[in-house]
Formats: C-alpha cells, structure tokens, sequence
C-alpha cells in the first residue's frame, strides 16, 4: 500500500473532514429544531397558528392546546377520575410546568406579508420548515423568525421581537420598542442549559406581575425606570 506511487491516506485528514461531518450533521440537526418550533405546537404537533401561547421554556404552542389539557387537569380534579393512560399522560406531560393560564403568555406577533400572500395563494405551506423565510417576522427590523435569528418575547405585553432589537443594559429586563412598556422579557427556544434557570425567572416575573395588580400597589413600575421624565418649563 503506498508503492503505487500514490500517498499513504493522512489519518489526521480522515479525523479532520469526519468531525467537519459531525459538526455540519449537528448544525443541520439544530437548525431543523429551531425551525420545527417556530412551525408546530410544541404539545400537539399540530401546525402552529395564532393564537400563540409561550411558556417559561421558550417553547410555542397553539393556546387551544394548552387550555384544553388544563380544563381535562381540572375535571379529572373535579370529578376524582383515575389518572390518565400511559399515551396521554406523557404528552400532558411536557406541560407539566403549565398549572395555570398565568404560567403562558398569549404573544403578539408580525405577519410576513410575503408569506401571507403566498400561502393564501396557495404558493408555499405557511408551516414549510425547509423555507428560510417565516410566516413571522420581527416588526422592527424585519428579520424572519425562522430559528436563526434569536428572538425573545415580552412577559407582560406578550410581543415578540428579534434580541438584537432589546436596548437595555438589563440581560433579563427592558422597555418593549413595539408598545414602550417596561418588563421582563424571555427566550424562545433558548440553549439547554439555560432553559431551568429562565423557567424559574419566568415564575419571578409572573409573581412580580400579580403583585402590580394588588390595588396598593405603584402602576408606574410598569414603565421603564430608567426614563427621565420631563419637567415643564
């Protein structure tokens, strides 16, 4: 082997181009997630269309979903019924943080007009995950929310926008751009070690939430604290 006049194979060269392969497979892998939550209900596999509700996992669902297990939760309570079959208990299960309708968000979120009109056309599936475009877009700088994109979403007024759009000096709290209001705000689909520490803050902040509603309690937190109101002259 070698005399042939050819070169004896570099292992060192088979090592490079098979972990070039991996990381490629990896990232193909990735991208087809993020894409996949953008486009179905992360509880039903169902395409995902608004309503749209999100959790303190930053994962999306159709809000029908949702509120039909929770009222299922409520009259196996109710009535005592035995615990569900295997099938379904697994499914209710990936929801298992969501006891109440406090613990999602309804979002608010921009239409592609692109891929609206092509859908409506007939042109394009609107849950087509092999499209690098989005039926959602960010409404101030236009980027798709395709998976690529990090985007986050606002706890209290429920928009959702791309992350490089946040101007705050806060990693966890800013004025919305879309509606000015102040308030926490969330990944979606953010990276596995991430996700248990933004479920409990998603808990902080929907306390912080019922605690502004208390009838003592200042509405002006609601704004952004680090705006400098205006004297009159």
């Amino acid at each position: 082997m070698g005399l042939d006049g050819g070169s004896l194979p570099n292992r060192r060269e088979y090592l490079v181009k098979t972990r070039a392969e991996d990381h490629s497979s990896h990232l193909t892998h990735v991208r087809k997630r993020s894409t996949k939550i953008w486009t179905t209900c992360a509880l039903s596999g169902a395409p995902l269309w608004e309503p749209i509700v999100a959790c303190g996992k930053g994962l999306l669902y159709r809000k029908e979903s949702v509120l039909k297990v929770l009222l299922k939760r409520k009259l196996r309570a109710l009535h005592g019924d035995a615990e569900e079959e295997p099938r379904k208990k697994r499914k209710h299960e990936k929801i298992s943080h969501i006891r109440e309708m406090k613990d999602f968000v309804t979002l608010k979120l921009e239409v592609n007009p692109k891929k609206y009109e092509a859908a409506v056309q007939g042109e394009q599936n609107i849950v087509d995950e092999t499209s690098m475009n989005s039926f959602w877009i960010c409404p101030l700088s236009g980027r798709p929310a395709n998976g690529i994109t990090p985007f986050i979403f606002f706890q209290e007024c429920g928009h959702v926008v791309a992350l490089e759009c946040v101007r705050s000096n806060s990693s966890t709290q800013a004025s919305c751009l879309v509606c000015g209001m102040w308030g926490s705000f969330f990944c979606i689909n953010p990276v596995e070690d991430e996700v248990q520490a933004q479920v409990q803050r998603f808990r902080e902040a929907v306390q912080g939430a019922q605690l502004k509603k208390l009838p003592w309690a200042d509405s002006s937190r609601t704004t952004d604290p680090h705006r400098v109101e205006k004297t009159p002259a």
